[in-house]
């Protein structure tokens, strides 16, 4: 006869964490999504020396529900708690020509794209899914959030 383990068993089905008697449910809601771009250019000095400027600044912001329930179905006290993830992104190029004579022109270009998810009392968005953190449904936002930084800034001089 096998002999049986004293663990408790671990399940994650549907949005539904459960442990032993209780279970935690918890659910995802798109709660804004912002977005604007500019576009700017012309010349510095007439037939020279231009400039050309694009921003495209957004975020996004989830909110998430936690609710912990018994097995039962009853809600437990003090089991609700809600908590935001969030982003902010920047996407900008910038090139400054110089027109040295008919035939010779030279040109540097800037492409950044930074990013932040998460601080501020915030959960982050992971870089590489762009999902909501919910690795960690315990304990105080403050605590379990993580603050992801990413982007890339390159130069080009032709």
């Amino acid at each position: 006869m096998p002999a049986r383990s004293a663990a408790r068993r671990t399940t994650l089905r549907s949005g539904a964490f459960a442990h032993g008697g209780t279970v935690i449910q918890g659910t995802q809601e798109l709660d804004d999504v912002g977005e604007v771009g500019f576009m700017l250019g012309g010349p510095i000095i007439k037939d020279t020396l231009f400039f050309f400027a694009v921003g495209d600044p957004s975020t996004i912001r989830y909110a998430l529900h936690r609710k912990l329930v018994a097995t039962d179905g009853t809600v437990l006290p003090g089991g609700n708690s809600d908590a935001y993830a969030s982003q902010v992104s920047l996407r900008g190029l910038a090139k400054l020509t110089w027109a040295m004579n008919e035939t010779h022109r030279l040109s540097f270009t800037v492409i950044t794209t930074p990013s932040q998810g998460g601080g501020h009392g915030e959960l982050g968005i992971g870089p590489p899914t762009g999902n909501p953190e919910t690795t960690s449904l315990d304990g105080d936002v403050k605590a379990r959030g993580h603050v992801y930084r990413g982007g890339a800034l390159d130069g080009v001089l032709q």
